[in-house]
């Protein structure tokens, strides 16, 4: 059994993955992203997606690697190891996807961040609603798992817009 500071360590491997990815990202965005700016500051959208593309990896493999390690049999520092996934993939898809929207639609920024901010908190509305029931029933394995599994589902999200924007960008 932790006591109360032991458990508030466990949000070390969410530190750990966030400072791990700042630096590749901010090196990233200088050497890659910067150039590709116009003159007038503007920057096609679809650029901002390569890292949403990385980052839609690293969700399923932490929900599964938490909901896998997360039991007495296994040393506790797995599912902290797990959490800091979590933390990379959630920086690099937040942070593209929040970009993306802003550059793709300029005029109504304001609009589509209150739209993203309203579905991001109906969620987590939500989530608390069913997650008590869906960890006591399944267990911490299958019921990250399921969350895992529909997190793969949203994987090919970042690529299919990358595409689409490109496919209506060469019409």
């Amino acid at each position: 059994m932790f006591n109360l500071g032991q458990e508030g360590l466990a949000f070390v491997g969410i530190l750990i993955g966030v400072i791990v990815t700042i630096p590749p990202f901010f090196w990233y965005l200088y050497k890659y992203v910067e150039p590709q700016f116009n003159e007038n500051g503007e920057l096609q959208p679809e650029k901002r997606l390569p890292t949403a593309m990385v980052g839609s990896f690293f969700i399923p493999v932490c929900l599964f690697w938490f909901g896998w390690s997360a039991r007495p049999s296994i040393h506790w520092i797995m599912p902290i190891i797990g959490s800091a996934w979590f933390a990379v993939g959630t920086f690099l898809l937040f942070n593209s996807v929040l970009n993306y929207l802003g550059d793709a639609y300029p005029e109504y920024a304001a609009s589509v961040f209150a739209g993203n901010d309203l579905m991001r908190s109906s969620f987590g509305a939500g989530f608390p609603l069913f997650a008590t029931a869906m960890y006591k029933n399944l267990g911490v394995d299958w019921a990250s798992s399921t969350l895992g599994f529909l997190s793969i589902a949203f994987v090919p999200i970042p690529f299919v817009l990358y595409k689409v924007c490109l496919f209506f960008i060469s019409v």
